[in-house]
């Protein structure tokens, strides 16, 4: 088994912006955004953690200095794998930009999830969008370069959360509770993922419900779940797990 070792960590996530301001300055601007930690045997994996040297600049400070208009900045909801210790989650961020510029992209993670281990699922994997929910909208590659982008377009930055450690069905249900009231689990994913039921409008925990959930036939997850792109990678190549 996976012993005491913790669950995987996503890496870095960072964009790049070049071009001019209305006032022809040259303008470079760059951004690193936070991910989930994976789950360690101990604990819960920290939410939205930046990658060594990056800093979570201030809303204010951006939209200041720069062309840019931050237009949400939250947690990521489902992003962290399920777990007897759940999985850190990542964050939404979506940039509005204001100038006409290129941009560069770089994220880990997109393919290959950040793995979960002793019977705790995968995190979510991260990806970058341009004009979400419209008919323009468009995935970035993970490792872009001279991407053009014209004035008002919405950058989506969607960061990956870290694999979950532990049967997420032993996970106790007030435990699961809480993070469907802090927003870190959806009403759906308690349910599905960790057996759990809460009530409508009150979310208090349905005892009968979870119970009836939590001793249905449950298989959960192998010693390391890799996710789908993981396993069928290994299965081509022929590695058995």
């Amino acid at each position: 088994n996976g012993g005491r070792a913790p669950a995987a960590s996503p890496v870095y996530v960072i964009y790049n912006l070049r071009g001019f301001d209305d006032d022809g300055a040259f303008l470079y601007f760059s951004e690193g955004i936070g991910s989930g930690q994976g789950a360690r045997p101990t604990a819960d994996g920290l939410n939205a953690i930046y990658f060594r040297d990056q800093r979570n600049y201030p809303v204010e400070f951006e939209e200041g200095e720069f062309p840019l208009r931050i237009e949400r900045y939250a947690i990521r909801p489902d992003s962290g794998g399920p777990g007897f210790h759940r999985g850190g989650c990542g964050v939404v961020r979506d940039v509005r930009i204001m100038v006409d510029c290129t941009m560069s992209t770089r994220m880990d993670n997109v393919r290959f999830p950040c793995f979960g281990i002793n019977g705790g699922g995968a995190g979510w994997p991260g990806r970058f969008l341009l004009n979400p929910g419209t008919v323009d909208e468009r995935e970035l590659p993970p490792a872009g370069e001279n991407i053009p982008v014209k004035a008002g377009d919405l950058l989506r930055v969607e960061t990956g959360g870290g694999g979950g450690w532990g049967d997420p069905f032993t996970k106790p249900p007030v435990a699961v509770q809480r993070d469907v009231l802090e927003g870190f689990v959806t009403v759906e994913a308690a349910l599905e993922q960790y057996g759990v039921a809460l009530t409508a409008g009150d979310l208090k925990i349905d005892a009968d419900a979870t119970n009836t959930a939590r001793s249905a036939a449950h298989v959960s997850e192998p010693t390391v779940d890799r996710g789908p792109n993981g396993h069928d990678w290994l299965a081509r190549l022929g590695v058995a797990e």
